[in-house]
């Protein structure tokens, strides 16, 4: 092994002297300046090319610059020893590295001194796969094998020998594929050698710190050094956006720089950097949905206030009830028992004095639709065990979402009940004005082995209160926000409008509220908690701030767009963080999770907001497109809105700005030979935007017809948008499709799909149609283009097959052999007569014979495969790839005959579209959960070497 890496890393050396010898004013660097960057060519490997492992230095650490790479709770603290900075963890004390989850075989050296209990370090460490522990107590050291989670397999080896208290000792562990060895104290020989079977080895993942028995415990480690093979450059790198998802809380833990944020998709994420970056922290949360079964359906987040490294987490598509003791490191499951097979954690209340004492509530579903959202019910649950326990102490008519304990009396109880999105069980939102059925504000008080409730809604106009807070000094004075958008808005009597939404006030702790701001559904609202005289509250469109405890309130973001960071409206904020300014009056920090998903922040107290979602993301994207002479330049389009990377997805910038309403953006393009024209389009309202300057300003172009806004039925986008290659690229093909209601739905309901298809021949400055009879009702999700002929077009349409035109659009033929659910379609670059279809029940089709006959074309894949999007490499167009709406994405290469799952890396397997670069050098993936995945390097520099001639 030493052998090896010697000659890897002379051959490394090598390398890296001669690429980085360069003749003076021969260096350059990729800058990013104006909207596209320089006009340098971006290099990278490709998901046909193949290089030899490299071995190298992956990590480095020695503590003197603090914990910025580690995951830690509480528990650990930078020490010195003279001069000397160590990290130290007492109790059970865990951290994890924050890198390295795809790492692969690799030597650990560390060094160690337990003073009291023991110490473990983790290897191969993954998020729900498992870990190899070695173990160093006082006379030995142990390997366990945890493998699946919470499944621990001890003692796989064990060594006897000189491991003593309050002395140094110096860990080196390598991995080579099963192999494990351990050297003590620069041991020439291991003192500890394992191979794992086959069947149980653990094959990559990063590293982890560990202090154990408990109590007492104590130990310190210094002197990381992580050298190994550098991950494979065709796994799929994460970008971490854009933003999007379903967000709901976002918390402080044990600091302000300690953050936590939901999303439902991508389940919990930590800062420890005070919002500049996160990462996901869900090992132990084992609730899965989607159809990937990928998402983690992380809703409700809660900090114990009586102990930062306590934290409990609450699920919304899988029922669960999770709690962690190590600051979100790990989680243990402590679900109540609910024989429904359906609830949804909405908040979680940790008694202060407590930790014990515990109230859980939500949403029961009742899977019964009301006007606009479904009906629930609502529970509360309590815990006087921490969680071993549970008593239900509340069933109603609507659902919870806050629960408050009176700070004098801890049997008193206030809960909000209803929110925005979903409507009572009780109610009746249809009938003019609506009846909004049970809902409010309940107060609730101990008596006995029981609970009295009673609803506090005296002065409340609406019954959906969705948010509510107490006053930190004064417990009478709390901010109710109010409102539904099914049934707070109706017209009585004609053309006037009415809206019983808003914010209320009550100074009597509930007895009588007090409407101080009006017409608006308000979604979150908070008090400053240093200064409760300012708080704040907002909405869809607008945030408001009031200066005087919320009795008088001021818009003061959304005045002339939709609130939010520029280009990239946040939509419904569901929980704002206050951190206040030094005394009061000063520039608050507000950071605000969204109902759209993504975390936003402001430091001005509200005004304007910034992006602060670095690092996760949990967006449903519907499209993406690259600029194919800057390929690290990638438009994603998603439910959260219009986004635009210059650096291969390492940040996002928002480009939804006016006059494009684009915050649920359907499908995207960008012209081949100009490349600043990009086309995008609304999904709901059948609007086509068109732009010449990237994205940065927008024209609108075109409307899908017959759309009938806020009507399910008749709300279409155009979602697949295609323009032909040059030097034909003046030509554009659209097709519509039905919006956010299924498609089955739509079948089931004898509507009509959509409005078919359409075309421009200026580059999508003007449009027509471009149906015929065959098409003109169809839903159209792909379209494909003939390289050297535009009039020659593929188009996948769901519940009808491919249809082909020869002649432009005027007439269009359904090709036979094919399966009626069709929803990708992709051409040979340099054989047209190749054409590849992916059906929705049914992997991939391929004809050789322009569509005259096709055959199945899917060995290797998984049966009945949902393939939505088809990419053929123009650099190779022997290499074809396909995303799975279920298990992923493959690529044929002839040499293989088959299928080939490449998924390492891809944490989301539900995947929407494909897009590769002209030199097959990028691969871009939109995934229905976690934004953008990307396969291939970017490189920010490029280096030329001189030219030597013999």
């Amino acid at each position: 092994m030493k052998t090896r890496k010697a000659l890897n890393l002379s051959i490394v050396i090598l390398l890296l002297t001669l690429l980085c010898v360069a003749l003076p004013g021969q260096e350059q660097r990729d800058t990013g300046t104006g909207p596209d960057g320089p006009a340098l060519p971006d290099k990278g490997a490709g998901g046909s090319a193949a290089a030899a492992p490299l071995m190298e230095t992956l990590f480095v650490e020695d503590f003197e610059a603090g914990l910025a790479a580690w995951n830690t709770d509480s528990n650990w603290a930078i020490v010195h020893e003279g001069m000397n900075a160590v990290l130290q963890g007492d109790n059970r004390a865990w951290a994890t590295l924050n890198q390295g989850e795809n790492w692969t075989d690799y030597d650990l050296d560390v060094d160690v001194k337990i003073i009291s209990g023991g110490a473990q370090l983790m290897l191969r460490l993954t998020g729900m796969r498992g870990r190899y522990i070695i173990g160093l107590i006082p006379g030995g050291i142990y390997l366990d094998r945890e493998y699946p989670w919470e499944k621990i397999e001890e003692d796989l080896d064990s060594y006897s020998g000189a491991i003593t208290t309050n002395t140094w000792h110096h860990i080196r562990v390598e991995t080579e594929a099963q192999q494990l060895d351990v050297f003590l104290d620069h041991s020439s020989a291991p003192v500890m050698s394992y191979k794992d079977t086959w069947g149980e080895a653990l094959w990559q993942g990063s590293v982890g710190l560990e202090v154990i028995p408990g109590t007492g415990a104590q130990a310190r480690f210094d002197n990381i050094d992580i050298y190994g093979v550098v991950p494979p450059e065709n796994d799929w790198v994460k970008t971490g956006g854009p933003i999007g998802g379903l967000g709901y809380d976002v918390r402080y833990g044990s600091s302000t720089q300690v953050m936590y944020v939901t999303d439902n998709y991508s389940g919990v994420n930590k800062s420890q950097d005070g919002g500049k970056t996160w990462f996901a922290s869900n090992r132990g949360i084992t609730g899965r949905f989607g159809a990937s079964g990928d998402a983690v359906p992380v809703f409700t987040l809660t900090v114990d206030p009586n102990s930062a490294n306590i934290v409990w987490a609450g699920l919304k598509d899988d029922k669960g009830l999770y709690k962690s003791t190590n600051a979100g490191q790990t989680w243990t499951e402590v679900t109540p028992p609910i024989t429904e097979p359906q609830f949804v954690f909405r908040g979680v209340t940790i008694q202060p004095g407590n930790s014990n004492i515990v109230y859980a509530q939500g949403e029961l579903p009742m899977n019964t639709p009301g006007l606009v959202h479904d009906r629930v019910k609502g529970r509360i649950y309590r815990t006087e065990d921490d969680g071993v326990t549970w008593k239900m102490i509340w069933e109603g008519d609507n659902l919870v979402r806050y629960v408050f304990i009176h700070p004098a009396n801890d049997q008193l109880l206030f809960a909000s009940l209803g929110i925005f999105d979903r409507e009572a069980n009780d109610s009746n939102c249809s009938l003019t004005p609506p009846f909004h059925g049970s809902g409010g504000v309940l107060k609730l008080e101990k008596q006995g082995s029981g609970w009295d409730s009673w609803f506090m809604n005296n002065g409340l106009t609406d019954m959906y209160v969705g948010t509510l807070a107490m006053h930190p000094v004064d417990p009478n004075i709390m901010l109710a926000g109010a409102g539904n958008t099914a049934c707070s808005r109706y017209e009585q009597p004609a053309g006037v409008w009415n809206n019983t939404g808003g914010v209320f006030l009550t100074t009597d702790g509930g007895q009588s509220w007090t409407k101080t701001l009006a017409n608006d559904v308000i979604t979150a609202i908070e008090f400053s908690p240093n200064d409760p005289n300012m708080a704040y509250a907002g909405g869809q469109h607008k945030i408001y701030r009031s200066e005087n405890g919320g009795v008088d309130w001021t818009a003061i973001s959304g005045l002339t767009y939709d609130w939010g960071p520029s280009g990239a409206p946040a939509g419904f904020p569901i929980d704002f963080l206050v951190e206040s300014g030094s005394s009061p009056g000063d520039p608050e920090t507000i950071f605000t999770n969204n109902y759209g998903g993504g975390n936003v922040k402001s430091k001005d107290g509200g005004v304007t907001w910034l992006l602060a979602s670095t690092g996760y993301t949990g967006a449903l994207m519907l499209d993406v497109a690259i600029n194919p002479q800057k390929p690290r330049i990638v438009y994603g389009a998603a439910r959260s809105g219009i986004f635009r990377s210059a650096d291969g997805g390492a940040t996002w910038q928002g480009l939804s700005t006016p006059p494009a309403q684009l915050p649920t953006t359907y499908g995207v393009a960008v012209k081949p030979d100009e490349p600043n024209v990009v086309l995008a389009s609304q999904e709901l309202l059948g609007r086509l935007y068109r732009s010449e300057d990237g994205g940065v300003s927008w024209t609108t172009v075109f409307t899908v017809p017959n759309v009938v806004p806020g009507v399910d039925f008749h709300q279409h986008g155009l979602k697949s948008i295609e323009f032909a290659a040059p030097p034909n690229s003046h030509v554009v093909y659209a097709g519509a499709c039905r919006g956010s209601v299924a498609l089955d739905d739509i079948m089931n309901n004898a509507k009509k799909l959509s409005e078919g298809i359409f075309k421009s021949t200026n580059g999508g400055v003007s449009w027509v149609d471009a149906s015929d009879a065959n098409t003109t009702d169809k839903c159209l999700t792909s379209i494909a283009i003939h390289p050297t002929n535009p009039n020659v077009v593929y188009a996948a349409a769901p519940y009808a097959g491919v249809y082909k035109t020869i002649n432009g659009g005027t007439s269009w033929s359904l090709m036979p052999g094919l399966p009626t659910d069709m929803r990708s379609v992709a051409i040979h670059p340099t054989n047209p007569s190749i054409v590849f279809a992916g059906a929705l029940h049914g992997g991939v089709y391929r004809t050789v014979n322009g569509g005259v006959s096709w055959t199945p074309f899917k060995a290797g894949m998984e049966p009945n495969d949902p393939i939505l999007a088809l990419a053929i490499d123009p650099g190779n167009p022997d290499v074809v790839w396909a995303g799975s709406r279920a298990t992923g994405i493959y690529r044929w290469i002839p040499a293989e005959g088959r299928w080939t799952h490449v998924n390492s890396g891809l944490s989301t397997r539900s995947i929407q579209a494909l897009v590769i670069s002209p030199d097959g050098q990028l691969l871009y993936a939109a995934s229905s959960g976690e934004g953008v995945f990307r396969k291939g390097e970017i490189y920010p520099w490029h280096v030329m070497l001189p030219l030597i001639k013999r």
